[in-house]
């Protein structure tokens, strides 16, 4: 239940509007970058402050901040839960397997601005800057001009999917987004640069997660090598296909694993059904704050349609983005145990790339100076006999 404007909530959300403008700032003006943090710590400022009832609370999420705030009041914290390995075995105990690294930053959300259960959702607001950031800099190495990857970066920022996820709820969708945004830059950072730091990195964030949800690296992994075989011009790209099956030979064991949950009788209308989830007509009480979210999504399905058709065409490297979201509906479609909405947001990312693209090629676009000059005297040879 809410407790009001108390004293530990303002100060949690002004920490995290400072540290979302800061983040921000790396990539706009200082006033742009306060402005979006003020804007978005707002919404979380005023859901707890005002609103907050329990309603919307998914039961996993009440798990997480429990798990948190035993370990804290067990006189662990964020790293000495790591170092410790009586805490280590804790936290494992706790999360029932190796699933622990959510569990993990709910320790380290309430570490740093006290036990409440807006601690990990503030938290989860500073992420989705870190995100952001991200994905402005893939589109830079992408190759899109300098204005397109900021507006894009405010676009996600603002978009409705992004706020009703991260703002109101613990869940762990937030921070498997943003690593997977972070490491589909490390693939396009390698790509363009070729340095091996960037290999290094994608091979810890796929390490991690392990700990939060195994199978993202293998979808990675399998859009990548798609990607580099069809779309690719150089010869070496033939090299990835061994060393792609050889992950695939040490993943054998944690795909056997959820097999038997595979169905693949309706896998065309279940990604009809994946993409649209849920229906905004029929939004289920527990998930009514997807109501104008989801209507928003619906209203722009087809212009994203358009915009991820643009994408395909205008650029060979942003067809991995595009390979990738393919990878992962197609295998939620075939999981109908795990086909939701929550699964939707892990890529909404993409969708929401789709349409602010087609919004960029929507928008006025100048007419030349040349044009202009030369179509003077056209005009004026054309209307004087009219006017006399």
């Amino acid at each position: 239940m809410t407790e009001g404007y108390t004293t530990d909530l303002l100060l949690a959300a002004f920490c995290a509007c400072g540290a979302a403008a800061l983040i921000a700032a790396r990539d706009m003006p200082l006033r742009w970058a306060s402005l979006l943090a003020l804007a978005r710590v707002a919404v979380p400022l005023v859901y707890f402050g005002s609103f907050y009832d329990a309603t919307w609370n998914v039961g996993d999420d009440l798990v997480y901040f429990a798990q948190a705030e035993t370990l804290s009041d067990c006189g662990y914290n964020a790293f000495t839960v790591l170092l410790q390995h009586d805490g280590w075995e804790f936290l494992h105990a706790l999360s029932g397997g190796h699933h622990v690294l959510y569990g993990w930053w709910n320790l380290a959300s309430v570490t740093l601005l006290g036990e409440h259960y807006y601690a990990p959702v503030l938290c989860n607001v500073v992420l989705t800057f870190v995100g952001a950031s991200l994905l402005s800099r893939t589109v830079l190495r992408l190759g899109y001009p300098a204005a397109y990857a900021l507006g894009f970066q405010i676009f996600w920022l603002l978009h409705w999917d992004l706020i009703a996820w991260s703002s109101l709820l613990n869940v762990k969708d937030v921070l498997v987004q943003t690593m997977t945004i972070a490491i589909l830059y490390c693939v396009v950072s390698y790509v363009r640069e070729r340095r091996a730091i960037y290999l290094f990195a994608f091979a810890a964030i796929a390490a991690l997660f392990w700990w939060i949800r195994f199978y993202v690296p293998m979808l990675v992994l399998t859009a990548v090598m798609i990607w580099m075989v069809t779309q690719w011009n150089d010869e070496r790209r033939y090299l990835f296909v061994p060393l792609g099956a050889l992950a695939y030979y040490f993943a054998l064991p944690m795909l056997g694993g959820v097999s038997d949950y595979w169905q693949f009788e309706n896998i065309f209308f279940e990604v009809v059904r994946f993409s649209l989830t849920p229906i905004p007509w029929n939004v289920d009480e527990v998930y009514g704050y997807l109501t104008i979210p989801t209507t928003l999504h619906w209203v722009f399905f087809l212009p994203a349609l358009c915009g991820a058709a643009w994408l395909w065409r205008e650029s060979r490297a942003a067809r991995l983005a595009l390979i990738y979201l393919a990878c992962l509906v197609g295998l939620y479609a075939i999981t109908e145990e795990l086909l939701g909405p929550r699964q939707r947001f892990q890529v909404a990312f993409v969708f929401a790339w789709a349409q602010f693209h087609f919004a960029w090629h929507m928008r006025p676009q100048p007419v030349p100076a040349r044009i202009q000059t030369a179509g003077v005297p056209v005009l004026k040879k054309h209307l004087e006999p009219a006017l006399t």
